[in-house]
């Protein structure tokens, strides 16, 4: 199970800095064209639940932004009751709205910018010291448990069920947004899910067996004991028909990027919205394995209001520096519920983009290479991509790795072009880590908008880790 958490996380949201790149230029110069009128509207907009435990968002009007033509600063005209913004620049030129970390950069003269936070407005922090408990009473003889929460977003590794007791540091919980405390008084709920092992080579799988629901305020920078029986075994009247060709996606991953060690799975989850990707995924059945597969899954959804959502991730990876480098692919089909299976709703084919060969400034990010910059250099940043498919969107997410080996997040970076700048503030001389990930079905991309997600729809990750020193 543990591999399967890994595989999903590749491609799940990350809570570091945004920086929205699109339709970006190399480099940002100064353009003596005609005086043009840039207009947009920027949002936030936060995945919770509402009092039955469904999904629900609320959208906010998020700080005031600043506005930037050729790197300087210009007047900015906002309202702050629609977010609506709007601000003069040249034709054929670029511009750039920033609002804290997140900052969007175009040449578009439309721009509609959603920042899409898993979590309630007013959610609480998790500090040091908080943990959870949960305490069986009567358990099963189960494969492994998941400690899962909605409202706040959380999905832990599977555990082992040798013992009755489950402890999670919750500052490790697993959030797919902001950590958070549990607050029932808030909606938020705590799923405690037993899974077990169904069918034979090569069909075999976990789905989930049983499961508490529970409603309670957690203790910041204590530990919640939580204690129940075990629940009634689910029923399984639900079925989904899961076509998987794992073999077949590594096979592409192996020419592509040849000589890792793979690895692969499918998972059925439940998402809160489907639209917005598969994002806060919580696991109802899943199997690793290098062979492709075809078979029903019987199951229970035991989630309220989720929908679902199948995925086959596949992996190659490799060692540098001790560090686990991944190539990777993904395949996602919305599934509908139904009591019989149909084979047409959950197909995981499709030519996924495959990003490569990443180049900063023309030198090529071969693992371990040095690439030097003058002092005040902005770094072009481009990749290409294996095969046809090059995707809509494009998320390029910057480590720093520490002098520990720990990575620090810099920037999370998203555009609809395979190229962006690195300003010099954001990669002085150092170590770091590139994660670039590509996305099809993301038909607003050109305009800022890169949450709205249709199916099915396919994603490739790439991972290179380098250097940079700035000398005169």
């Amino acid at each position: 199970m543990r591999a399967v958490a890994i595989l999903v996380g590749m491609f799940g949201a990350s809570a570091c800095d945004e920086v929205f790149s699109l339709d970006r230029p190399p480099i940002d110069a100064a353009i003596d064209g005609p005086p043009v009128t840039i207009t947009g509207q920027l949002s936030r907009t936060f995945v919770h639940n509402d009092a039955s435990g469904a999904p629900t968002t609320t959208t906010v009007v998020p700080e005031e932004p600043t506005a930037f033509v050729a790197g300087a600063e210009v007047p900015l005209t906002w309202n702050a009751a629609d977010g609506t913004f709007s601000f003069g620049g040249d034709e054929g030129g670029t511009w750039s709205v920033r609002t804290g970390t997140t900052e969007l950069s175009s040449r578009s003269k439309q721009l509609e910018l959603v920042d899409l936070v898993y979590g309630r407005p007013e959610q609480r922090r998790v500090e040091a010291g908080t943990a959870l408990v949960y305490e069986v009473t009567s358990p099963a003889i189960t494969a492994f448990v998941n400690i899962d929460t909605t409202g706040v977003w959380s999905a832990s590794p599977g555990l082992a069920t040798s013992e009755t007791k489950f402890a999670l540091d919750w500052t490790t919980a697993g959030f797919q947004g902001v950590p958070g405390i549990i607050e029932g008084s808030r909606n938020d709920e705590l799923f405690f899910a037993w899974f077990d092992v169904r069918g034979v080579d090569p069909d075999h799988h976990f789905v989930m067996s049983h499961v508490k629901r529970t409603r309670f305020d957690q203790a910041i920078g204590d530990t919640s004991t939580v204690s129940s029986a075990l629940g009634a075994l689910l029923p399984g009247t639900a079925c989904a028909h899961v076509a998987a060709p794992r073999a077949d996606a590594l096979e592409r991953l192996d020419a592509a990027y040849p000589g890792g060690t793979p690895r692969a799975a499918w998972a059925l989850f439940g998402v809160p919205r489907a639209e917005l990707g598969v994002t806060a995924a919580l696991t109802i059945a899943t199997a690793s394995g290098l062979t492709n597969v075809d078979h029903d899954v019987a199951y229970t959804d035991p989630f309220t209001g989720l929908d679902l959502v199948l995925t086959m991730t596949a992996a190659t990876d490799r060692m540098v520096d001790g560090r686990v480098l991944s190539s990777a692919t993904s395949s996602n089909a919305r599934v509908t519920r139904e009591a019989t299976c149909n084979a047409s709703d959950a197909s995981l084919g499709g030519e996924p983009p495959m990003p490569t060969r990443p180049r900063l400034s023309g030198a090529l990010l071969a693992d371990r290479v040095t690439v030097g910059l003058a002092p005040d250099e902005r770094a072009v940043l481009t990749w290409e991509h294996v095969g046809s498919q090059v995707g809509d969107a494009h998320s390029v997410i910057l480590h720093e790795v520490t002098g520990s080996g720990a990575l620090r997040t810099v920037r999370h970076y998203v555009t609809s072009e395979p190229h962006l700048v690195f300003d010099v503030e954001s990669l002085p001389t150092g170590s770091y880590q590139l994660d670039i990930r590509s996305r099809t079905g993301v038909p607003r991309a050109a305009i800022g908008d890169v949450t709205e997600q249709t199916y099915p729809f396919t994603q490739g990750l790439y991972r290179a880790v380098f250097s940079v020193s700035r000398e005169p």
